[in-house]
This record gives C-alpha cells, sequence and structure tokens, in this order.
C-alpha cells in the first residue's frame, strides 16, 4: 500500500535478502539505469584488500607467491563485487538521494530541464561526500586551495 512506504522505510524490509538480487535487477530494468546499492560484506572487501597489499609487498620479497596472491585478490574483489548482496543504502530516502545525485537527468519528470538551486544542492553533497569535507563551509564562493 502506498500509504505504508515512506522515505525512512528499511530497504531491507522492500529487499528481503533471499531473492534481493533479482528484485533489484528487475527494478534496475524498469528503470533504465544501474542503482549500485549491493556490495559485498565489509569483511570480504577487507580480507581481500589486506591480500592485495600482503601481494604488492609479496611481488618484490618472492614475485611467484606475490603474483599469485595478487591474480587471487584481484579476482576475488572483483567477483565479490558481481555476488554481493548487502544493501549500500539503509533507508528508502538515502536510495532516493542517491539516485538523484548519481542520474539527476534520468529521475526528473522532464529530463530537458533542471532545477539550479537542486544542482547546487547535489554538488555539494557530491564534495561533501567524497572530500569528507563538512557543508556548510561548502558556499559559492569557496575555493579549493
Amino acid at each position: 500500500d502506498k500509504k505504508t512506504i515512506s522515505t525512512d522505510m528499511l530497504l531491507s524490509d522492500l529487499l528481503p535478502r533471499i531473492n534481493r538480487k533479482t528484485k533489484v535487477k528487475q527494478l534496475e530494468n524498469q528503470l533504465g539505469y544501474k542503482l549500485n546499492i549491493l556490495r559485498p560484506p565489509h569483511w570480504v572487501t577487507s580480507t581481500l584488500i589486506l591480500i592485495f597489499i600482503t601481494a604488492l609487498v609479496g611481488l618484490f620479497v618472492k614475485f611467484e607467491i606475490g603474483f599469485i596472491l595478487f591474480v587471487i585478490s584481484v579476482i576475488g574483489l572483483w567477483s565479490s563485487k558481481k555476488l554481493g548482496n548487502e544493501l549500500d543504502v539503509k533507508t528508502l530516502g538515502q536510495l532516493a538521494e542517491k539516485m538523484t545525485r548519481e542520474n539527476y537527468l534520468k529521475v526528473r519528470r522532464n529530463p530537458l530541464t533542471y532545477n539550479k538551486t537542486e544542482i547546487e544542492k547535489i554538488i555539494t553533497d557530491l564534495f561533501a561526500d567524497f572530500y569528507s569535507l563538512d557543508k556548510s563551509k561548502l558556499k559559492r564562493d569557496a575555493t579549493f586551495v
């Protein structure tokens, strides 16, 4: 029911783990673009990154072992990205913000128009998230230096 859906609703309630990949793929097909909301568990990614760093060091110590670990880590990272089933965003509101930030023109009712204040907010959010900056310091006259 439309009345039960709100922006603070958990995505895990709407997309249960059992058929999450299928439901996300169906949603992406209906929207016409990728959402990129599924990821592997953090422990898997952390382990593979640790193996990758060990492989880089191993390349200089014992090339054969380092190369094997390097290949394992790269294949592992690639496959874990493809097979990941964890949600990257928690709520429906966060998903809407992510969709707007990454696919602004595609989520608009009329993709030939745009709103300058929305664009300014999106750019501010992007810089704040990507560079871990305080949003209050990001103004129109802010400089990079």
